[in-house]
């Protein structure tokens, strides 16, 4: 996590206008938050539902299939001007 986050942020403030990083961090910090909110107390439902195992087994499906995804596309081999 913490490496991401830096390379997050660094390209992140790449490709933000000037005028703009406050909105866009904003944008980003709320749309996280929210995320956590609503979807925490709906894993922890399903977990105790369809069982721990089973969610830990699909919540590592899901990043590998993020994983893949984001191989696909042409982020890795994206260059961009400083």
């Amino acid at each position: 996590m913490g490496a991401s986050n830096a390379n997050e942020m660094g390209l992140s403030q790449q490709l933000t206008p000037d005028e703009l990083p406050g909105r866009t961090a904003a944008t980003s910090r709320s749309f996280n938050r929210s995320m956590i909110v609503v979807f925490a107390p709906v894993g922890g439902l399903l977990g105790q539902v369809l069982g721990y195992r089973s969610m830990l087994i699909a919540a590592a499906g899901g990043f590998v299939l993020l994983a893949v995804a984001t191989a696909a596309t042409r982020l890795r081999s994206a260059r961009f001007a400083a």
